[in-house]
Parts: C-alpha cells; sequence; structure tokens
C-alpha cells in the first residue's frame, strides 16, 4: 500500500527530483520536523502528551 505524500501541493516524488535526495530523506525530514512540532505544542500547552488538545 503506498501513501501519497504532497507538500505545499508538490508530489513526492517532484520534491525527490528537485532537491536530488530519495524518498527515505523526505519521509525521515518530516517525520522529525512533525515530531519537534508535537513536543513543542506540548511545551507551549496547547497539547496534552496523548496528543489531545489541552
Amino acid at each position: 500500500m503506498s501513501a501519497t505524500l504532497v507538500l505545499n501541493a508538490v508530489p513526492l516524488d517532484a520534491l525527490v527530483a528537485e532537491l536530488g535526495t530519495n524518498r527515505n530523506a523526505i519521509y525521515k525530514t518530516l517525520f522529525d520536523a512533525r515530531r519537534k512540532l508535537r513536543a513543542r505544542l506540548v511545551a507551549e500547552g496547547y497539547l496534552d502528551e496523548l496528543g489531545g488538545r489541552a
């Protein structure tokens, strides 16, 4: 099963070609960014530890 990933209306494969990288690097970068964003939202009180709204 393949999920479609789009960033700012740019399909993943186009982003990979534009940046000269691979799909795994893009997935890892987005994973890390989401993790950092979630941690910041929890720290600022916008989310609780389990991901729900505070």
